[in-house]
């Protein structure tokens, strides 16, 4: 059977023939070359990657990781999971953990800064 790609494109076709794309198919060649580029700059740079931003916000927390000395200052309004790490990383550390009250959806930034003292960790 003659190959309808190019080999030097999907190098897998040099010893297959390929009859099902439904699940997985052969990777084209340029793909391979930039997802090993991405993985090398990731590994090599400051490059922060998350599928969704409570990822990014649970893998912050821990890179952060505030010591005892420290607390970190929220709402009780926010979505759940945008605290949760922070719980976490709390009982790993000792931080203090800080929630502004609010009501109707809405928190007073002045009850927020209220909660921020002396003990909160500069991480800019």
């Amino acid at each position: 059977m003659e190959s309808i790609v190019d080999p030097k494109d999907f190098p897998a076709s040099k010893k297959r023939t390929y009859l099902d794309a439904a699940n997985a198919a052969l990777m084209y060649q340029g793909a391979e070359k930039a997802i090993i580029g991405w993985q090398k700059d990731l590994a090599d740079e400051d490059i922060a990657v998350g599928s969704r931003a409570t990822e990014l916000i649970s893998s912050f927390g821990w890179a952060v990781a505030p010591e005892s000395e420290t607390n970190v200052v929220s709402m009780d309004i926010v979505f759940p999971s945008t605290v949760y790490p922070c719980l976490r990383v709390d009982r790993h550390t000792s931080c203090e953990v800080r929630l502004a009250k609010g009501q109707n959806s809405y928190a007073s930034p002045d009850d927020v800064i209220q909660l921020v003292d002396n003990r909160i960790e500069e991480i800019l």
